[in-house]
């Protein structure tokens, strides 16, 4: 074993191996990472090879649309509740118009729609994804080195050749809008453009993440996800020049795992927030602890974009939190789905092998199979997993050196830790606070589009009722994007972004499927 530590200890090979994990989880990661001595955390993706796509077929809409018949949900911004009602929703040049009672004579220039028996509530948003990582098992070389077996360019080529389909399977499940956390600023025109076609979503997207360390393992083509800035002005200069390259969001990691407190962190960025809300941008940061959480929103933060990971939500944070009107979007799914990478457990739903890409999918079982190829500390890792949350006998058989890496590995991926998650999403709906639905989609296992589903499971799991999922994943979403004037509700002044669905989604025994209709921007999209 002492070959091992010989491994984790070498900080100078901490920017190189680990230094911050695509926002994706990173920061719990460099917390473990930092207290195994050195890196952490995790990555992969897609085998190359064209992915089946599925193109939803788009009515060119007219002008005038009314929709009849169905039941509309309507959520209340004050008191955060949503309810259904038989309206008729009168849609023209991409937006709505207006809401009519159901008996109502409908205006002669609009066209009937019939929807009756349906359920229309608005068009679902993921609040965290990241499209520079495809969600297959070689996305992320700088957390686990398995490029003997893929290298990191070619999952680029295949994820830049199959983006678009990945997007329409986006909108095929209602997802309308997406909020990409994090990546090179040289896609952000690209994402631009792909917003105005019919059929994606519209992507709210950050570009390099502010971090006090690069990442030279996600560096391809002249393009990075991370930006090391090691002072208050060269992240100002890098705020500014990302408001200028059309980035909607600025995303920085704050983590002490980085070497720097708390204070220091908010002396580093302070300035660089400034900038950014003075533009209008949304500001959102990777923190874990409640400390540094506590730190951030002082220091002017929109969106804490895994919520709290390692403490109890306590009264001051609560405060804290309405006091700044900062939005809390916890990532439930995106941690247990590496624990299961590397218990050689990771497996897919019957609904994720129909709708989601075929090579990623494969790409775990490439990864498990070729475990040789790959760099130590995934080796070590897949080692000792299976004895996080072992019994004491279990544990009492290994060497201190290696009780010592599990006690690590614990840190993040115990079955405590995930179960903190879930009271602090409870606490946080409790209290009022806005409460936001990411996926975090992109990370290793965790697919595009379709982990939605595992996502709003993972909420009923912590209690949260189906009420609540959807008003975070609709109007939570838009009022932490700040783009809540035009999406996220029923109502009119908003764009007709609007899905059916033919089961009631505030039953308790509801469970998301594919729309029988889609309507963006007014146009209507069949799957």
């Amino acid at each position: 074993m002492a070959s091992i530590f010989t491994l984790l200890r070498p900080i100078s090979r901490l920017k190189s191996l680990m230094t911050v994990g695509g926002n994706l989880f990173l920061s719990t990661c460099w917390g473990l990472m930092q207290a195994l001595t050195v890196m952490l955390c995790l990555a992969l993706l897609p085998t190359p090879a064209l992915a089946k796509e599925s193109t939803p077929a788009t009515d060119q809409a007219p002008t005038a649309l009314a929709f009849v018949g169905a039941h509309v949900m309507l959520t209340d911004k004050q008191s955060l509740t949503s309810s259904l009602k038989q309206v008729t929703v009168l849609v023209n040049e991409g937006k709505i118009q207006a809401l009519l009672p159901s008996r109502q004579r409908i205006p002669a220039q609009y066209k009937k729609v019939d929807v009756r028996g349906k359920y229309l509530l608005p068009g679902l948003i993921d609040g965290h994804v990241h499209l520079a990582q495809s969600g297959g098992a070689f996305t992320r070389p700088d957390m686990i080195d398995a490029t003997a077996i893929q290298s990191y360019a070619d999952d680029q080529q295949w994820l830049s050749e199959n983006l678009p389909a990945i997007l329409r399977t986006y909108v095929q499940l209602g997802v309308t809008t997406i909020a990409d956390m994090g990546g090179p600023s040289t896609r952000l025109k690209r994402y631009a453009d792909l917003s105005q076609q019919s059929g994606l979503p519209e992507i709210v997207a950050a570009a390099e993440l502010l971090s006090p360390a690069s990442v030279p393992q996600l560096e391809s083509s002249g393009s990075k996800t991370f930006s090391e800035v090691g002072s208050s002005a060269a992240a100002n200069e890098l705020v500014k020049r990302q408001i200028q390259q059309g980035a909607a969001i600025i995303k920085i990691v704050w983590s002490q795992e980085t070497g720097l407190s708390d204070s220091q962190l908010s002396a580093l960025y302070q300035e660089a927030i400034r900038t950014a809300k003075s533009a209008g941008k949304v500001v959102a940061v990777h923190v874990e602890n409640i400390a540094s959480a506590k730190q951030a929103i002082r220091s002017g933060v929109d969106i804490l974009v895994h919520g709290v990971v390692t403490d109890k939500l306590d009264d001051e944070f609560i405060a804290l939190a309405k006091q700044h009107r900062v939005s809390y979007i916890p990532t439930l799914t995106a941690y247990s789905h590496y624990a299961e990478i590397f218990n050689a457990k990771l497996s897919f739903t019957e609904f994720e092998h129909r709708l989601s890409h075929r090579p990623l999918i494969k790409s775990f079982v490439e990864l498990t199979a070729n475990v040789s190829k790959t760099g130590d500390m995934f080796r070590i890792f897949t080692r000792y997993m299976p004895y996080v949350d072992a019994p004491p006998e279990d544990l009492a058989k290994l060497s201190a050196n290696e009780q010592s890496i599990v006690a690590q590995l614990s840190q993040v991926f115990s079955v405590k830790v995930a179960e903190m998650q879930r009271q602090n999403l409870r606490r946080a709906l409790t209290a009022g606070l806005n409460v936001g639905f990411g996926t975090d989609a992109g990370n290793p296992g965790t697919l595009h589009a379709t982990s939605i589903l595992e996502e709003m499971r993972a909420w009923r799991q912590a209690g949260a009722s189906n009420a609540e999922i959807l008003r975070a994943m609709t109007l939570g979403n838009a009022v932490a994007l700040k783009i809540d004037e035009k999406q996220g509700s029923i109502s009119a002044g908003q764009q007709a972004n609007f899905i059916l669905l033919k089961d009631n989604p505030l039953q308790d025994r509801f469970v998301l499927s594919i729309p029988s209709m889609v309507v963006q921007r007014g146009h209507i999209l069949r799957p």
